[in-house]
């Protein structure tokens, strides 16, 4: 079933635990989000979970496979949109993903 504009579903995914991210390569081993879509694109903000997988590597470009069998990317961009890498990671362990 697909998404429409505004919709909120919710989504859960697995990091690998040696996860490249940077600053922080802590990335959580169990992630799930909540998506909102935002001009064609799915933004996911990560809350603890597990379902599905993300695989990674320092391109920030990461093909996201969600329960429901989509498939997405990992974009660099959108934590810059929430909030700056010590805060998203201080606060809360949440991660963006862009899905779509």
């Amino acid at each position: 079933a697909e998404s429409g504009a505004g919709e909120m579903i919710t989504v859960h995914a697995r990091v690998n635990s040696d996860y490249p991210m940077r600053p922080h390569r802590h990335l959580a081993e169990d992630e799930a989000g909540r998506i909102a879509r935002r001009g064609g694109h799915f933004l996911a903000l990560a809350l603890s979970g597990d379902g599905c997988v993300v695989y990674g590597d320092e391109t920030f470009a990461d093909k996201v496979k969600l329960r429901t069998g989509q498939i997405g990317l990992f974009d660099e961009t959108v934590w810059h949109s929430a909030a700056p890498y010590d805060e998203l990671w201080e606060e809360s362990p949440r991660a963006n993903l862009i899905i779509g």
